[in-house]
């Protein structure tokens, strides 16, 4: 064999197995994405269980002109119905309430004082939001904060197991057997912009933000790491935030509101439904 016929023979068997490790590299990072994208849906103030969701969207804006209200709730709305999610009606009354203002404590004190069960929201019997929690919540430095009031809507007893069209198609073998298995809904929820430390962000970053903090329940102290996602937005340099919603914060959307609701693995699931749907787009 010619030295350069060898040559090309060698480099043809270098490029074969370099090719796989290039191959599994966007693998793995895709799957670290999806992964902690998961993993930020259990929420913060003491909500376990499956993942949480609005039956229907019905937000309400104060704190802005009305110009301004007016687009953030239209991008809201868009971004809501891009994922899936459904929206009320136009006279509807707002269960997702969104605050911007200069002073979040003088706001969250002033409605926990004329209202503290706004903190509490419906739950099992015998779950109750603690008053360290609430304080923790307004003593909170981040730009933007959500809280979360969940309620526990449906279950089934009875032997009878859900399908995967949301329909009960199965019986068990022992009619006495219960699967008790939460579908929670976002009952309410308050999200609270900081307007004076908004300096170097957009209006379409904001927007972006705040639809993923409301339409799913996030839990802000989830270290997001590397992932590309809106909800880095105020860990580093303004000018290296995305624009607005990647393609992996509108997989999260679908994935969380095409799951099965009555699975009792949804949030186990949720990193691969998340990659699928990035796959099919």
């Amino acid at each position: 064999m010619s030295p350069s016929l060898k040559a090309y023979f060698l480099a043809v068997v270098a490029a074969l197995l370099v090719a796989p490790c290039l191959q599994a590299a966007p693998n793995r990072a895709a799957l670290l994405t999806a992964k902690v994208l998961a993993s930020a849906t259990d929420g913060e103030n003491g909500n376990d269980g499956g993942l949480a969701r609005w039956d229907a969207v019905c937000p309400g804006v104060s704190g802005l002109t009305r110009e301004q209200g007016e687009q953030l709730l239209a991008s809201v709305s868009a971004i809501a119905q891009d994922g899936g999610i459904p929206l009320a009606g136009e006279k509807c009354d707002a269960k997702l309430h969104i605050y911007f203002t200069s002073d979040p404590r003088q706001l969250l004190r002033g409605m926990e004082k004329n209202d503290r069960s706004i903190f509490i929201g419906e739950r099992d019997p015998g779950i109750e939001t603690t008053p360290s929690k609430v304080d923790a919540f307004i003593n909170s430095d981040r730009v933007v904060r959500a809280w979360y009031n969940i309620m526990d809507t449906k279950s089934y007893g009875s032997g009878e197991t859900p399908g995967e069209d949301r329909g009960l198609t199965q019986r068990n073998e022992e009619p006495s057997r219960q699967q008790n298995i939460k579908h929670e809904n976002l009952l309410t929820t308050f999200v609270v912009v900081d307007t004076t430390r908004l300096a170097g962000i957009t209006q379409s970053q904001i927007a972006a933000y705040i639809a993923m903090v409301s339409l799913v329940r996030i839990n802000p102290d989830v270290p997001l790491g590397d992932a590309q996602t809106i909800l880095r937005l105020f860990e580093g340099p303004r000018d290296s935030a995305p624009a607005g919603l990647t393609v992996w914060d509108r997989a999260l959307l679908k994935a969380v509101y095409g799951g099965n609701l009555e699975s009792k693995q949804q949030s186990r699931g949720l990193a691969r439904r998340i990659i699928d749907v990035v796959e099919l787009h």
